[in-house]
């Protein structure tokens, strides 16, 4: 997105707000839905492994605090990590997301009480129980409506109403691979939806995983891997974002970062590039203290969340 700039004098170099994190191409969210057990015992480890993290959405209401509790489900791929397995996942980075209380499909619910307890008491208790804000949602069996939709941003801002089912489109690795070489080529966001791995609903392989983000870290300067609701995020921010320049210079630049949505929800980093040629070096400092940024043959990059304070970069 280019932004509108204004500036006071001196020439200065077009500034944008990269689409994606560190002007990559393209992103993708790995999001899985159910809670089949793999999904704490090999999926988070694997990905792990590769630097990346998913987001899990889970059926609150099925879900079990210890093994040995009784099982409230007849679906053995539903709900079988427990809160305390989902509460070390949780605290290694993946992000957690309501898949509803119970799993029913929402547009046959007969009231608005049904539909708000699926939505907004699923929300509290994953809170509850893995004590971190739950801000991501994937409707039961990808089924919704605009009336459930409005009824949902009242309790999450980042809800799924985009996917890639790899269980359909993905059925071998190189067609899950040639989707990722698609989504960099129209440097848009993939969001792949999985189940279990070896076990549970349309499950892939390990080796099928493994082999897949293999291929994805290996083109890692093209494609930004988060969370679903760190990308929702960005993406807010980013079509809102505007930057105004207030001075510059041969060799730097003072602007500001603004976005007009709420920063107790908008608080994600965004990717601030200076289409400068020639820089070896460059400095980027906000209320004096210094800013990530990354040099680049024909362009720097800087990190920040919008805040009216400005921002200096000065480049050699």
């Amino acid at each position: 997105m280019i932004v509108l700039c204004q500036w006071t004098h001196g020439a200065t170099p077009t500034i944008t707000v990269a689409k994606f994190r560190d002007d990559k191409p393209a992103a993708i969210s790995f999001t899985f839905d159910d809670g089949s057990q793999s999904q704490a015992t090999i999926v988070a480890p694997l990905f792990e492994e590769f630097g990346y993290r998913a987001t899990f959405f889970v059926i609150a209401g099925l879900t079990r605090e210890k093994p040995s509790d009784p099982v409230l489900t007849l679906r053995r791929d539903w709900a079988a990590v427990t809160w305390a397995e989902w509460r070390d996942v949780v605290a290694r980075g993946h992000e957690i997301g309501s898949h509803s209380w119970s799993h029913p499909k929402l547009t046959l619910l007969n009231s608005g009480s049904e539909l708000r307890h699926q939505l907004a008491a699923s929300a509290r208790l994953i809170e509850k129980k893995v004590d971190r804000p739950v801000r991501a949602i994937a409707f039961p069996y990808n089924q919704f409506n605009n009336g459930i939709l409005d009824f949902a941003r009242r309790y999450y801002i980042a809800i799924r109403t985009r996917w890639s089912d790899y269980t359909v489109l993905a059925k071998s690795v190189d067609e899950a691979n040639q989707m990722v070489l698609r989504t960099i080529a129209g440097h848009s966001w993939m969001v792949p939806n999985l189940h279990g791995v070896d076990e549970g609903y349309g499950p892939v392989s390990r080796d099928f995983l493994r082999e897949h983000l293999a291929f994805i870290k290996a083109r890692d300067s093209q494609v930004w891997v988060d969370t679903y609701t760190i990308i929702t995020r960005y993406c807010a921010e980013q079509q809102r974002a505007k930057v105004n320049v207030l001075q510059t210079s041969s060799n730097s630049c003072e602007f500001t970062v603004t976005c007009p949505l709420p920063p107790r929800d908008y608080d994600v980093p965004l990717t601030i590039v200076l289409h400068q040629s020639g820089a070896a070096t460059a400095r980027a400092v906000c209320n004096g203290e210094p800013l990530p940024v990354r040099v680049l043959a024909d362009k720097i990059l800087v990190s920040t969340v919008p805040a009216p304070q400005s921002i200096t970069v000065e480049w050699n």
